[in-house]
Protein backbone atom coordinates (compact mmCIF):
# COMPACT_ATOMS: atom_id res chain seq x y z
CA UNK A 1 0.00 0.00 0.00
CA UNK A 2 0.82 3.81 -0.63
CA UNK A 3 -0.07 6.14 1.84
CA UNK A 4 0.87 9.92 1.11
CA UNK A 5 1.10 12.32 3.98
CA UNK A 6 0.55 16.06 3.46
CA UNK A 7 2.00 17.53 6.69
CA UNK A 8 4.21 14.67 6.96
CA UNK A 9 6.73 16.44 9.30
CA UNK A 10 4.09 17.31 12.22
CA UNK A 11 4.40 14.97 15.21
CA UNK A 12 1.55 13.13 14.69
CA UNK A 13 1.85 12.46 10.95
CA UNK A 14 5.69 11.56 11.46
CA UNK A 15 4.79 8.79 14.33
CA UNK A 16 2.17 7.55 11.63
CA UNK A 17 4.61 7.35 9.11
CA UNK A 18 7.24 5.52 10.51
CA UNK A 19 4.51 3.21 11.70
CA UNK A 20 3.65 2.29 8.32
CA UNK A 21 7.12 1.95 7.23
CA UNK A 22 7.50 -0.53 9.63
CA UNK A 23 4.63 -2.36 8.04
CA UNK A 24 6.19 -2.43 4.83
CA UNK A 25 4.03 0.17 3.03
CA UNK A 26 5.61 2.70 0.36
CA UNK A 27 5.25 6.28 2.55
CA UNK A 28 5.35 9.76 0.32
CA UNK A 29 4.20 13.38 1.51
CA UNK A 30 5.20 17.08 2.02
CA UNK A 31 5.77 19.80 4.21
CA UNK A 32 6.81 23.08 4.07
CA UNK A 33 10.09 23.26 5.22
CA UNK A 34 12.32 20.53 6.59
CA UNK A 35 12.91 19.51 10.69
CA UNK A 36 14.13 16.63 12.37
CA UNK A 37 10.95 14.43 11.60
CA UNK A 38 11.36 14.40 7.76
CA UNK A 39 15.13 14.10 8.15
CA UNK A 40 14.58 10.95 9.64
CA UNK A 41 11.88 9.58 7.51
CA UNK A 42 13.94 10.47 4.62
CA UNK A 43 16.97 8.42 5.93
CA UNK A 44 14.04 5.31 6.59
CA UNK A 45 13.53 5.43 3.12
CA UNK A 46 9.96 7.70 2.73
CA UNK A 47 10.05 10.38 -0.30
CA UNK A 48 9.57 13.79 0.74
CA UNK A 49 8.70 17.28 -0.95
CA UNK A 50 8.96 20.76 0.95
CA UNK A 51 6.59 22.05 -1.17
CA UNK A 52 2.61 21.34 -2.04
CA UNK A 53 1.46 21.04 -5.51
CA UNK A 54 -0.09 19.34 -7.94
CA UNK A 55 2.96 17.72 -9.66
CA UNK A 56 4.20 16.29 -7.10
CA UNK A 57 1.49 13.95 -6.30
CA UNK A 58 1.05 13.21 -10.18
CA UNK A 59 4.66 12.26 -9.98
CA UNK A 60 4.44 9.59 -6.47
CA UNK A 61 1.03 8.63 -8.60
CA UNK A 62 2.56 7.42 -12.00
CA UNK A 63 5.48 5.45 -9.91
CA UNK A 64 3.63 3.67 -7.52
CA UNK A 65 -0.31 4.68 -7.19
CA UNK A 66 -1.22 6.32 -3.92
CA UNK A 67 -3.57 4.40 -1.99
CA UNK A 68 -4.41 6.54 0.76
CA UNK A 69 -3.53 10.53 1.38
CA UNK A 70 -3.83 11.63 5.37
CA UNK A 71 -3.93 15.29 5.84
CA UNK A 72 -3.36 17.15 9.02
CA UNK A 73 -6.85 19.70 9.55
CA UNK A 74 -5.03 22.46 8.28
CA UNK A 75 -5.24 20.78 5.21
CA UNK A 76 -8.40 22.18 3.27
CA UNK A 77 -10.14 21.29 0.42
CA UNK A 78 -8.65 23.93 -1.85
CA UNK A 79 -5.12 22.62 -1.15
CA UNK A 80 -3.91 21.68 -4.67
CA UNK A 81 -2.93 17.94 -3.46
CA UNK A 82 -6.15 17.40 -2.05
CA UNK A 83 -7.66 18.63 -5.11
CA UNK A 84 -5.58 15.73 -7.21
CA UNK A 85 -6.33 13.49 -5.09
CA UNK A 86 -10.31 14.08 -5.40
CA UNK A 87 -9.46 13.92 -9.07
CA UNK A 88 -7.71 10.88 -9.23
CA UNK A 89 -10.35 8.77 -6.93
CA UNK A 90 -7.61 8.34 -4.25
CA UNK A 91 -9.17 7.84 -0.42
CA UNK A 92 -8.64 11.10 1.03
CA UNK A 93 -8.86 10.90 5.38
CA UNK A 94 -7.24 12.24 8.40
CA UNK A 95 -4.66 9.92 10.43
CA UNK A 96 -7.19 7.92 12.89
CA UNK A 97 -9.44 6.33 9.77
CA UNK A 98 -6.04 5.02 8.68
CA UNK A 99 -5.43 4.07 12.26
CA UNK A 100 -8.88 2.10 12.35
CA UNK A 101 -7.57 0.53 9.04
CA UNK A 102 -4.46 -0.98 10.44
CA UNK A 103 -6.15 -2.25 13.83
CA UNK A 104 -8.46 -4.08 12.03
CA UNK A 105 -5.82 -5.65 9.82
CA UNK A 106 -3.33 -6.82 11.59
CA UNK A 107 -5.69 -7.76 14.19
CA UNK A 108 -4.67 -5.42 17.14
CA UNK A 109 -6.39 -4.12 20.19
CA UNK A 110 -6.39 -0.37 20.50
CA UNK A 111 -5.24 1.38 23.57
CA UNK A 112 -6.01 4.73 23.16
CA UNK A 113 -4.63 7.42 25.48
CA UNK A 114 -6.13 10.82 25.70
CA UNK A 115 -7.03 14.08 27.53
CA UNK A 116 -6.18 17.40 28.01
CA UNK A 117 -2.72 17.23 29.46
CA UNK A 118 -0.21 13.98 29.88
CA UNK A 119 -1.34 12.28 27.09
CA UNK A 120 2.22 11.96 25.16
CA UNK A 121 4.08 11.23 28.41
CA UNK A 122 1.63 8.55 29.47
CA UNK A 123 1.24 6.91 26.05
CA UNK A 124 4.78 6.58 25.87
CA UNK A 125 5.09 4.88 29.56
CA UNK A 126 2.75 2.64 28.30
CA UNK A 127 5.02 1.99 25.72
CA UNK A 128 7.93 1.68 28.17
CA UNK A 129 6.51 -0.66 30.44
CA UNK A 130 5.33 -3.13 27.40
CA UNK A 131 9.04 -3.06 26.31
CA UNK A 132 10.73 -3.28 29.77
CA UNK A 133 8.24 -6.20 29.67
CA UNK A 134 10.18 -7.99 26.75
CA UNK A 135 6.60 -7.79 25.19
CA UNK A 136 5.81 -7.13 21.74
CA UNK A 137 3.91 -3.56 21.77
CA UNK A 138 3.31 -1.11 18.68
CA UNK A 139 2.32 2.78 19.09
CA UNK A 140 2.24 5.99 17.73
CA UNK A 141 3.46 8.77 20.09
CA UNK A 142 2.99 13.00 19.21
CA UNK A 143 6.42 13.31 20.08
CA UNK A 144 10.35 11.83 19.61
CA UNK A 145 11.44 9.37 22.02
CA UNK A 146 14.63 8.21 23.00
CA UNK A 147 14.08 4.36 23.11
CA UNK A 148 12.24 3.69 19.70
CA UNK A 149 10.77 5.58 16.60
CA UNK A 150 8.12 7.78 17.36
CA UNK A 151 6.01 5.32 15.61
CA UNK A 152 6.51 1.58 15.49
CA UNK A 153 4.83 -1.81 14.50
CA UNK A 154 6.30 -5.44 15.97
CA UNK A 155 5.39 -8.63 14.63
CA UNK A 156 3.38 -10.52 17.28
CA UNK A 157 1.89 -7.63 19.33
CA UNK A 158 -1.43 -7.96 20.59
CA UNK A 159 -1.84 -3.53 21.09
CA UNK A 160 -1.17 -0.74 19.69
CA UNK A 161 -1.30 2.17 21.88
CA UNK A 162 -1.95 5.61 20.53
CA UNK A 163 -2.08 8.85 21.65
CA UNK A 164 -5.39 10.07 20.67
CA UNK A 165 -5.74 14.15 20.51
CA UNK A 166 -9.00 15.67 20.84
CA UNK A 167 -8.15 18.73 18.65
CA UNK A 168 -10.88 18.61 15.47
CA UNK A 169 -12.76 16.08 17.86
CA UNK A 170 -10.48 13.61 15.78
CA UNK A 171 -10.59 11.11 18.60
CA UNK A 172 -14.40 10.71 18.31
CA UNK A 173 -13.65 8.21 14.57
CA UNK A 174 -11.98 5.48 17.05
CA UNK A 175 -13.50 2.50 18.83
CA UNK A 176 -10.87 1.60 21.02
CA UNK A 177 -10.22 -1.59 23.59
CA UNK A 178 -9.12 0.15 26.62
CA UNK A 179 -9.40 4.01 26.79
CA UNK A 180 -6.98 6.02 29.10
CA UNK A 181 -7.86 9.88 29.85
CA UNK A 182 -4.73 11.41 31.32
CA UNK A 183 -6.43 14.40 32.51
CA UNK A 184 -9.71 16.92 31.78
CA UNK A 185 -9.51 20.94 31.63
CA UNK A 186 -10.82 22.90 28.79
CA UNK A 187 -8.34 23.60 25.88
CA UNK A 188 -8.56 24.19 21.89
CA UNK A 189 -11.10 27.34 21.90
CA UNK A 190 -11.03 26.78 17.90
CA UNK A 191 -12.97 23.67 17.93
CA UNK A 192 -14.81 23.77 21.01
CA UNK A 193 -17.52 26.04 22.06
CA UNK A 194 -17.28 25.48 25.41
CA UNK A 195 -16.28 23.44 28.34
CA UNK A 196 -19.80 21.10 28.57
CA UNK A 197 -18.70 21.03 24.97
CA UNK A 198 -15.36 19.88 25.13
CA UNK A 199 -16.45 17.27 28.31
CA UNK A 200 -18.96 15.80 26.12
CA UNK A 201 -16.58 14.89 23.34
CA UNK A 202 -14.73 13.17 25.71
CA UNK A 203 -17.89 11.20 27.16
CA UNK A 204 -18.76 10.13 23.87
CA UNK A 205 -15.69 8.18 23.06
CA UNK A 206 -15.43 6.72 26.38
CA UNK A 207 -18.99 5.17 25.16
CA UNK A 208 -17.24 4.39 21.91
CA UNK A 209 -14.66 1.90 24.34
CA UNK A 210 -15.04 -1.96 24.22
CA UNK A 211 -12.99 -3.04 27.44
CA UNK A 212 -11.69 -1.35 29.72
CA UNK A 213 -11.81 2.83 30.66
CA UNK A 214 -9.22 4.05 33.05
CA UNK A 215 -8.90 7.68 34.54
CA UNK A 216 -9.28 9.78 37.81
CA UNK A 217 -12.39 9.71 39.88
CA UNK A 218 -12.46 13.85 39.91
CA UNK A 219 -12.32 13.87 36.02
CA UNK A 220 -14.70 11.37 35.57
CA UNK A 221 -17.22 13.33 38.15
CA UNK A 222 -17.00 16.70 35.60
CA UNK A 223 -19.35 14.88 32.85
CA UNK A 224 -23.03 15.58 32.91
CA UNK A 225 -23.86 12.67 31.01
CA UNK A 226 -21.48 9.36 29.97
CA UNK A 227 -23.08 6.16 28.61
CA UNK A 228 -20.16 3.63 29.24
CA UNK A 229 -21.54 -0.02 28.69
CA UNK A 230 -22.52 -2.10 31.40
CA UNK A 231 -19.80 -4.99 29.92
CA UNK A 232 -16.82 -1.96 29.76
CA UNK A 233 -15.10 -2.53 32.66
CA UNK A 234 -13.41 0.81 34.32
CA UNK A 235 -10.87 1.92 36.52
CA UNK A 236 -11.66 5.25 38.73
CA UNK A 237 -8.81 5.62 41.03
CA UNK A 238 -9.19 8.75 43.60
CA UNK A 239 -6.23 10.54 43.84
CA UNK A 240 -7.10 12.36 46.78
CA UNK A 241 -7.32 9.07 48.64
CA UNK A 242 -4.91 8.14 51.17
CA UNK A 243 -4.31 4.47 49.72
CA UNK A 244 -3.97 5.66 46.34
CA UNK A 245 -1.58 8.67 47.05
CA UNK A 246 0.26 6.24 48.68
CA UNK A 247 1.13 4.27 45.95
CA UNK A 248 1.56 7.45 43.93
CA UNK A 249 4.50 8.38 46.20
CA UNK A 250 6.05 4.74 45.59
CA UNK A 251 6.81 6.13 41.69
CA UNK A 252 10.50 7.40 42.11
CA UNK A 253 9.85 9.99 39.51
CA UNK A 254 10.23 13.79 39.55
CA UNK A 255 6.95 16.24 39.27
CA UNK A 256 3.41 15.20 40.66
CA UNK A 257 1.78 15.29 37.30
CA UNK A 258 4.79 12.56 36.13
CA UNK A 259 3.70 10.42 39.01
CA UNK A 260 0.22 10.59 38.29
CA UNK A 261 0.38 10.12 34.84
CA UNK A 262 2.86 6.85 35.77
CA UNK A 263 0.07 5.15 37.77
CA UNK A 264 -2.29 5.50 35.42
CA UNK A 265 -0.14 3.50 33.05
CA UNK A 266 0.59 0.93 35.67
CA UNK A 267 -2.92 0.67 36.44
CA UNK A 268 -3.95 -0.37 32.97
CA UNK A 269 -1.35 -2.62 32.46
CA UNK A 270 -1.58 -4.53 36.02
CA UNK A 271 -5.43 -5.08 34.63
CA UNK A 272 -4.40 -6.50 31.26
CA UNK A 273 -1.48 -8.31 32.03
CA UNK A 274 -2.13 -9.52 35.54
CA UNK A 275 0.86 -7.86 37.10
CA UNK A 276 1.62 -6.64 40.43
CA UNK A 277 1.52 -3.30 40.46
CA UNK A 278 4.84 -2.52 43.11
CA UNK A 279 6.88 -4.10 40.34
CA UNK A 280 5.71 -2.17 37.66
CA UNK A 281 6.18 1.10 39.47
CA UNK A 282 9.74 0.34 39.66
CA UNK A 283 9.84 -0.12 35.85
CA UNK A 284 7.91 2.99 35.10
CA UNK A 285 10.24 4.85 37.45
CA UNK A 286 13.31 4.46 35.16
CA UNK A 287 10.57 5.92 32.15
CA UNK A 288 13.29 8.57 30.53
CA UNK A 289 10.83 10.84 29.40
CA UNK A 290 10.06 11.97 25.84
CA UNK A 291 11.01 14.77 23.68
CA UNK A 292 9.59 18.67 25.07
CA UNK A 293 8.77 17.46 27.45
CA UNK A 294 10.37 19.06 30.49
CA UNK A 295 13.57 17.61 28.57
CA UNK A 296 16.70 18.65 29.48
CA UNK A 297 19.09 20.19 26.45
CA UNK A 298 21.99 20.58 29.18
CA UNK A 299 22.79 21.53 32.45
CA UNK A 300 20.31 23.94 33.85
CA UNK A 301 18.27 24.01 30.56
CA UNK A 302 15.51 22.66 29.71
CA UNK A 303 12.28 22.60 27.39
CA UNK A 304 8.85 22.09 27.79
CA UNK A 305 5.71 21.92 25.93
CA UNK A 306 3.56 23.62 28.13
CA UNK A 307 1.10 26.34 26.80
CA UNK A 308 -1.62 25.85 29.10
CA UNK A 309 -1.81 27.47 32.43
CA UNK A 310 -2.38 24.03 34.23
CA UNK A 311 0.35 22.51 32.22
CA UNK A 312 2.85 25.44 33.38
CA UNK A 313 1.95 24.68 36.76
CA UNK A 314 2.56 21.41 36.42
CA UNK A 315 6.30 21.82 34.74
CA UNK A 316 6.74 24.51 37.58
CA UNK A 317 6.36 22.01 40.08
CA UNK A 318 8.82 19.33 38.39
CA UNK A 319 11.23 22.57 38.13
CA UNK A 320 10.96 23.23 41.92
CA UNK A 321 11.70 19.70 42.81
CA UNK A 322 14.93 19.62 40.52
CA UNK A 323 16.03 22.41 42.22
CA UNK A 324 16.38 21.06 45.54
CA UNK A 325 17.60 18.11 43.93
CA UNK A 326 20.10 20.02 42.08
CA UNK A 327 20.64 23.08 44.08
CA UNK A 328 19.70 25.47 41.49
CA UNK A 329 19.43 29.18 42.77
CA UNK A 330 16.43 30.17 40.79
CA UNK A 331 14.17 29.06 37.94
CA UNK A 332 13.69 31.17 35.17
CA UNK A 333 11.15 30.43 32.25
CA UNK A 334 10.69 31.50 28.98
CA UNK A 335 7.62 31.52 28.10
CA UNK A 336 6.14 31.94 24.35
CA UNK A 337 1.94 31.68 24.27
CA UNK A 338 0.48 29.31 21.91
CA UNK A 339 -2.41 30.96 19.75
CA UNK A 340 -4.07 34.20 20.64
CA UNK A 341 -7.79 32.77 20.67
CA UNK A 342 -6.18 30.11 23.25
CA UNK A 343 -5.04 33.23 25.30
CA UNK A 344 -8.64 35.08 25.31
CA UNK A 345 -10.17 31.65 26.58
CA UNK A 346 -7.86 31.08 29.50
CA UNK A 347 -6.99 35.00 30.21
CA UNK A 348 -8.12 35.01 33.88
CA UNK A 349 -6.39 31.80 34.76
CA UNK A 350 -2.65 33.16 34.56
CA UNK A 351 -3.19 34.88 37.63
CA UNK A 352 -1.29 31.98 39.93
CA UNK A 353 0.39 29.72 37.53
CA UNK A 354 4.04 31.68 37.36
CA UNK A 355 3.89 31.77 41.19
CA UNK A 356 6.94 29.09 41.15
CA UNK A 357 9.01 30.95 38.90
CA UNK A 358 11.21 33.91 40.23
CA UNK A 359 11.27 35.14 36.41
CA UNK A 360 9.35 35.04 33.79
CA UNK A 361 10.45 36.39 30.10
CA UNK A 362 7.50 36.64 28.20
CA UNK A 363 7.38 36.26 24.51
CA UNK A 364 5.13 37.32 21.71
CA UNK A 365 2.33 34.81 21.18
CA UNK A 366 3.04 32.12 18.32
CA UNK A 367 -0.23 33.06 15.87
CA UNK A 368 -1.49 29.85 14.12
CA UNK A 369 -5.45 28.85 13.10
CA UNK A 370 -6.64 31.97 14.29
CA UNK A 371 -9.89 33.70 14.02
CA UNK A 372 -9.26 37.64 12.35
CA UNK A 373 -11.77 39.26 13.96
CA UNK A 374 -10.32 38.66 17.83
CA UNK A 375 -8.17 41.17 19.08
CA UNK A 376 -4.93 40.26 19.47
CA UNK A 377 -3.67 40.49 22.93
CA UNK A 378 -0.04 41.90 23.84
CA UNK A 379 2.56 40.51 25.96
CA UNK A 380 0.93 43.48 28.25
CA UNK A 381 -2.23 42.47 28.04
CA UNK A 382 -1.64 39.20 29.40
CA UNK A 383 1.29 39.62 31.84
CA UNK A 384 -1.29 42.06 33.95
CA UNK A 385 -3.19 39.34 34.80
CA UNK A 386 -0.43 37.97 36.83
CA UNK A 387 -0.52 38.02 40.38
CA UNK A 388 3.34 39.25 40.33
CA UNK A 389 3.55 40.40 37.14
CA UNK A 390 6.74 42.84 38.17
CA UNK A 391 8.31 38.85 37.77
CA UNK A 392 7.36 39.06 34.02
CA UNK A 393 10.34 41.00 31.49
CA UNK A 394 8.82 41.08 27.33
CA UNK A 395 11.39 40.12 25.05
CA UNK A 396 11.77 38.77 21.71
CA UNK A 397 13.90 36.08 20.31
CA UNK A 398 17.02 37.37 19.52
CA UNK A 399 20.86 37.61 20.54
CA UNK A 400 19.95 39.44 23.70
CA UNK A 401 17.53 36.70 24.91
CA UNK A 402 20.12 34.49 24.41
CA UNK A 403 22.52 36.47 26.27
CA UNK A 404 20.23 36.46 29.72
CA UNK A 405 19.48 33.10 29.18
CA UNK A 406 23.21 32.24 28.66
CA UNK A 407 24.25 34.52 32.01
CA UNK A 408 21.69 32.84 34.52
CA UNK A 409 23.22 29.53 33.08
CA UNK A 410 26.45 31.14 33.99
CA UNK A 411 24.60 32.13 37.70
CA UNK A 412 23.43 28.35 38.41
CA UNK A 413 19.85 29.00 37.71
CA UNK A 414 17.25 26.51 36.11
CA UNK A 415 16.04 28.02 32.89
CA UNK A 416 12.94 26.22 31.50
CA UNK A 417 11.39 27.05 27.95
CA UNK A 418 7.77 27.06 27.63
CA UNK A 419 5.64 27.03 24.61
CA UNK A 420 4.12 24.92 21.55
CA UNK A 421 5.54 27.15 18.89
CA UNK A 422 8.84 28.56 17.44
CA UNK A 423 10.61 28.79 20.36
CA UNK A 424 12.56 25.21 20.97
CA UNK A 425 13.65 25.20 17.65
CA UNK A 426 14.89 28.23 18.54
CA UNK A 427 16.71 27.78 21.63
CA UNK A 428 18.19 24.53 20.15
CA UNK A 429 19.97 26.32 17.32
CA UNK A 430 21.20 29.20 19.70
CA UNK A 431 22.22 26.15 22.74
CA UNK A 432 22.65 23.17 21.12
CA UNK A 433 25.00 24.55 17.82
CA UNK A 434 26.78 27.76 19.20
Amino acid sequence: MHVYFSGIGGSGLAAMANLCLDLGYKVSGSDLESNENTTQLLQRGATIFFSQNFQNLDTQHRVRMIDWFVHTPAVRESNPEYQFCLKNNVQITKQNELINFIVKDKGLKLIAVSGTHGKTTTTAMIVWLFKELKKEISWVVGSNINFGNSGSYEKGSEYLVYEADEYDRKLLKLNPDISLIASLDFDHPDTYTDLKDYNQTFAQFLGQTRELVCMWQEDYQKFDVVDIPSTVATIMPDAHSKEVKAEIDKIDLTGGLSRKNSYLATQVLSRILDLDKDKLFQLVAKFPGVQRRMEKLRDGLYSDYAHHTSEIEATLEMATELKRKEGFKKIITVYQPHQNIRQHSMLSKYETCFDLADQVYWLPTYLTRENPDLKVLTPQDIIAQIKHSDKAKVVNLDDNLYNIVKEHLDNHNLVVFLGAGSIDKWFREYFLIN
